[in-house]
């Protein structure tokens, strides 16, 4: 019978899994019961992955018109007047 421990950790649980087997069918052994953890999961209702994410916004390709985005009037070259 494996022996599962699991702690927190910033942004994630880790699972680990002792267990005894053959060495020559550790492998295979190590897929069935990760991937019977996994359909665990998968049919868990109230359990859902998730994953820490960034995103970069760019106001002149995704910002309204109003606010300097796409079809707004393009603002003056401060660089032209000083000759750079």
């Amino acid at each position: 019978m494996p022996d599962f421990a699991s702690w927190l950790q910033t942004t994630f649980v880790v699972l680990t899994v002792r267990y005894l087997c053959d060495p020559r069918s550790r492998r295979s052994s190590a897929q069935t019961i990760w991937e019977a953890v996994l359909d665990g999961f998968a049919q868990a209702d109230d359990i859902d992955f998730a994953y820490p994410t960034k995103r970069f916004y760019d106001n002149r390709i995704e910002g309204k018109p109003g606010a300097g985005g796409p079809d707004s009037e393009k603002p003056p070259n401060r660089w032209a007047r000083q000759g750079i």
